[in-house]
């Protein structure tokens, strides 16, 4: 864990056998790096949050994924269907195919289980960007469209465009399947100390001005109600691939992983938490920690 503000690490501990000279895997925090990379590509004019997925994605033309739009994607609200219970859309078998290289992301989206729409509670097909809804579909599409438009792999292209910028200083690892596509629902790997230059760096642009910094004070506001409760139960709202609007302090914005994986952020200041774990049995305790040490030094 880590408590920093700004650029100045406050508290940094760990506990064995985690330690300085391991990576830490982002699980579902690589969405927000996801977020952050189609930040960066509609910045370039790659693409439109308008835009529908079929436009660079042609293999889902005519099916309810393809006539999501971006953002509706980057709200989790493609309308597909919501997937297994811990929010993946891999069967086991699947998983060994993408492993093996006999299959790959694209082949997953192309199936029709995974691209049409759920139906509502009055028996009709969800239309996208009406219902929030955590699961692996939309950012693996945001991942394959962001292959498609810049002429290189989402690896390569979250390293130039984010990872690199943030001034991560060893080497990381994003997955990928074997064809190249990111496993953009999130499988990056950094040390602890570059996790918190990513954390730093999404705040600084919060912060900045321009095209690509009025995208992060989007993307890390309510852009949709967390209605259900089904994922994210601390969570009201979700922004673009981000969590917002947390019970323990409401302009909180958190990037969440399985597994007890957090960063946190709020709008009101600089000081950030990341925390890597193999629990989350103390999450309340970790939300009422970031909102006493975002609180130090408020007015009263």
């Amino acid at each position: 864990m880590a408590l920093f503000d700004g650029n100045q690490v406050v508290w940094v501990g760990y506990k064995s056998p985690a330690n300085s000279s391991k990576r830490f895997l982002s699980f579902s925090v690589g969405k927000t790096v996801t977020a952050m990379a189609v930040g960066k590509a509609i910045c370039e004019g790659r693409f439109t949050l308008d835009d529908q997925v079929s436009k660079f994605i042609p293999e889902l033309e005519g099916t309810d994924l393809g006539r999501a739009t971006i953002e509706d994607l980057l709200k989790m609200s493609s309308g597909t269907w919501q997937g297994n219970s811990d929010s993946t859309i891999l069967t086991a078998d699947q998983d060994q195919r993408v492993r093996s290289g006999s299959m790959n992301f694209l082949d997953v989206l192309s199936m029709s289980k995974v691209n049409t729409a759920e139906k509502n509670a009055e028996d009709n097909p969800r239309k996208p960007g009406e219902y929030f809804a955590y699961r692996s579909t939309d950012p693996l599409t945001l991942g394959v469209a962001l292959n498609k438009v810049t002429g290189t792999t989402y690896a390569k292209y979250v390293e130039r465009e984010v990872l690199l910028p943030a001034g991560i200083d060893r080497p990381g690892i994003i997955g990928q399947d074997r064809s190249g596509y990111g496993a953009s629902d999130g499988n990056v790997r950094l040390y602890l100390e570059d996790w918190i230059r990513f954390a730093a760096w999404v705040k600084a642009n919060e912060a900045g001005s321009g095209c690509f910094s009025d995208y992060v004070r989007k993307a890390t506001t309510l852009q949709i109600h967390n209605k259900s409760k089904k994922s994210g139960p601390a969570f009201e709202g979700y922004g673009y691939l981000t969590w917002t609007n947390n019970i323990e302090r409401k302009d909180s914005y958190w990037a969440v992983g399985h597994g007890g994986q957090r960063i946190g952020w709020n709008h009101a200041n600089s000081r950030m938490l990341i925390v890597f774990s193999n629990v989350e049995n103390y999450m309340m305790d970790l939300y009422n920690l970031y909102a006493d040490w975002t609180a130090l030094g408020d007015p009263k």
